[in-house]
């Protein structure tokens, strides 16, 4: 088993703590967190669209793919995708977040987030 840094996240926090997933339909968020796993180390990937549907359940991978470059999170030159360095804050937060919660509660987030992480990789042929 492996033991964890007290602020490990296999994604950047900032996602959440910025907006970013608040803005993004579930199927935008699923292809990014593929393309994050699949990603070289400079988040370049060059899976196509059959590729990623056979993986990953989306309705439109052309439509998930618009999104995220509308919010400036993947650049796409088909056939390659790269995963882009964070914006700053979303200025279009659905339900912001509120301004000071508790530590257990903090911790709890980032559990829940986890574990949602985990089942989202699990269901992804292979894993990362």
């Amino acid at each position: 088993m492996r033991i964890l840094t007290k602020y490990f996240s296999p994604v950047p926090h900032q996602l959440i703590r910025d907006g970013h997933l608040s803005r993004l339909q579930p199927s935008a968020v699923s292809l990014y967190l593929f393309l994050i796993c699949v990603g070289d180390k400079n988040g370049v990937s060059y899976y196509s669209e059959t590729a990623i549907s056979q993986r990953v359940n989306l309705d439109s991978v052309s439509q998930a793919r618009q999104e995220l470059i509308n919010a400036d999170l993947v650049d796409y030159d088909k056939p390659l995708y790269q995963v882009l360095s964070l914006p700053g804050k979303s200025v279009a937060v659905s339900s912001p977040l509120p301004a000071a919660i508790s530590s257990a509660e903090t911790v709890q987030l980032k559990n829940d987030f986890n574990d949602h992480l985990k089942q989202y990789l699990k269901s992804i042929d292979g894993g990362c």
